[in-house]
């Protein structure tokens, strides 16, 4: 079950908004902004609910802290970048390093969840 599920919070599909993105309106944008500045709904906040957190959501593991501003910052690039009409090179320049960092998000949270294993096991 992820984190957001665990909240009864609204689940975000963040590949597919990324995917999507050039389609939506500006509205739909400030709300994956808002979305991604909370740590149940952000793209951290879509990992499983048993990565360690703090009672805000907030991951305990600094690394993946890290990478959950860097979404964040992600987000708001594509959103500067569409609310500034910057060329569609720039924004799926801007899309392209969201996913990275999901990417990455998604890799450190089972690589805390493989520690969380290894040292049950020790």
């Amino acid at each position: 079950m992820k984190y957001s599920e665990h909240r009864k919070e609204e689940i975000t599909d963040w590949y597919d908004v990324l995917d999507n993105i050039h389609a939506q309106e500006n509205r739909s944008i400030t709300g994956h902004v808002l979305r991604a500045s909370s740590w149940v709904t952000c793209a951290c906040g879509n990992q499983c609910k048993d990565v360690p957190r703090k009672d805000n959501g907030e991951p305990v593991d600094n690394k993946l802290y890290d990478l959950g501003l860097n979404f964040l910052h992600n987000i708001r690039s594509i959103q500067d970048c569409i609310f500034r009409g910057r060329r569609k090179e720039q924004i799926d320049y801007a899309i392209k390093a969201a996913k990275v960092t999901l990417f990455e998000i998604e890799v450190r949270s089972g690589e805390v969840l493989q520690e969380m294993k290894n040292n049950k096991l020790s």
